[in-house]
């Protein structure tokens, strides 16, 4: 029974200090150019402000990154899958056959990952675009 009420007491305690922001938020907060230092940062508006920053730079950095990735790949396979298309081939055997195949699923592969990435990269603009929203309020 003490143990049950000394955890019930420790996640009391968690839950009201996980209402102020934390140092590394505070940091954070400053580099996107907020001046914290003037503003109250108990304050419970305040701190779901902050956080939905943070959150929308999160997903704004995630999204950039899976883009570019996704992106770069995508002009490698469509690169390399045109190429194995449109080379001269000099036998008409099972040998064209594969290295068309493996073009052609290169071409497709190339062309999904060019579907997923560059929308990755305008929903990281406008992620970019609701941060830059949020953090004119607090200019």
């Amino acid at each position: 029974m003490k143990f049950i009420l000394i955890l019930l007491i420790g996640l009391i305690s968690l839950s009201i200090s996980a209402q102020e922001l934390k140092k590394g938020e505070l940091n954070k907060i400053s580099k996107l150019g907020i001046n914290t230092g003037d503003l109250n940062i108990y304050d419970e508006k305040l701190t779901n402000d902050f956080r939905e920053i943070l959150r929308a730079n999160r997903k704004r950095k995630s999204n950039k990154t899976v883009g570019i990735i996704l992106s770069s790949l995508s002009a490698i396979s469509m690169g390399l899958g045109t190429a194995l298309l449109v080379t001269p081939s000099e036998s008409e055997g099972h040998g064209k056959a594969y290295r068309d195949v493996i073009g052609g699923f290169m071409l497709g592969t190339g062309i999904i990952e060019g579907g997923i990435g560059i929308p990755l990269l305008f929903v990281s603009k406008k992620r970019k675009r609701e941060r830059d929203l949020l953090i004119e309020k607090y200019q």
